[in-house]
């Protein structure tokens, strides 16, 4: 068959379908044979970065790198790091992470809103399920939860109670109370 046979075929089955260009999308990413990101692999404070998932280190995965030098927490909620996802328990742990001699931080949120797509969320659902399916304990929730992918505490505060947060699925900061703890709360530390 035709190369444009194929593609009429397939353009009458999403037709048909009535799937949307982000449904076709996701489902092209959730399909890639290797991860849409590095690996990033803790020992102690220590992280390394790597290309590949090395199975034999599953308990020293710690998340990925979704943009260069931030890398997001596997799973949403606290960990064996922190206690609680409060602003000020995560800038601390934050700050305690080294990678390659740098110290960690919390993101800012203008480098997250500067490079987010929804093809960047699509990826990290990709990762999650990539994750999972190889036996790594990771984010499962289904991706009809609203709050799948989660929300990052940024590093800028907005005033001595409040600092921003960041929305991975819906592109967006918002303000919130340093103390406060939420489900979806997902780490993560920015090597900037």
């Amino acid at each position: 068959m035709e190369t444009k046979e194929k593609i009429q075929k397939l353009d009458s089955v999403i037709e048909t379908s009535k799937m949307t260009e982000e449904e076709l999308t996701l489902w092209w990413t959730l399909r890639q044979p290797h991860p849409a990101f590095k690996i990033a692999y803790k020992k102690g404070n220590d992280f390394e970065i790597l290309p590949e998932l090395i199975l034999e280190r599953k308990d020293e995965i710690w998340g990925f790198e979704i943009i260069p030098g931030v890398i997001l927490a596997k799973k949403t909620g606290p960990d064996k790091n922190v206690k609680t996802t409060s602003w000020n328990e995560v800038k601390i742990f934050a700050e305690n992470c080294i990678f390659n001699g740098k110290k960690g931080s919390l993101p800012s949120f203008q480098t997250l809103q500067d490079c987010w797509t929804d093809k960047l969320v699509y990826e990290i659902q990709s990762m999650d399920m990539y994750l999972c399916n190889n036996d790594v304990d990771a984010e499962t929730k289904s991706a009809n939860d609203r709050n799948y992918v989660g929300i990052i505490w940024c590093q800028e505060e907005y005033n001595g109670n409040n600092a921003y947060y960041f929305d991975i699925e819906d592109n967006y900061t918002e303000i919130a109370e340093k103390d406060c703890c939420y489900l979806h709360d997902r780490l993560a530390i920015a090597f900037e």
